[in-house]
């Protein structure tokens, strides 16, 4: 995942339970997360476009409201809170990162002790 030509000079923001500057999620009680923010929310209004680029492909769409929403959320949830479902179906660009990615090399896996155990 990259960030659209538009916005190159704009570094791609990772957070670990934090969003600031962003959007945030909605299930921000599922700590902790990584934040991936594409857009920050003083650079874009309603009508602009936002999105990001999966394997070279830029995946956009119009803001119709104003709210800023180019970020994706990756959630541990190791304590099993509940999930309220925002889910807009599957569509191209929700699922392109996941659908359209390759499969990494073994070579390049990360060891086990990266991974934090929650049980």
């Amino acid at each position: 995942m990259a960030q659209l030509g538009s916005f190159a000079f704009t570094p791609v923001s990772v957070q670990y339970s934090s969003h600031s500057g962003y959007s945030g999620p909605e299930n921000i009680q599922m700590t902790p997360y990584i934040f991936v923010g594409f857009i920050p929310k003083s650079m874009t209004n309603r009508g602009a476009v936002q999105g990001w680029k999966v394997n070279g492909e830029e995946l956009t769409y119009t803001n119709c409201d104003g709210t800023p929403s180019s970020y994706i959320v990756f959630f541990f949830n190791p304590s099993g809170q509940g999930y309220k479902d925002f889910d807009l179906g599957h569509n191209k660009l929700l699922y392109q990162w996941y659908d359209g990615a390759s499969v990494v090399a073994q070579s390049e896996f990360l060891p086990d002790e990266f991974y934090a155990n929650y049980h």
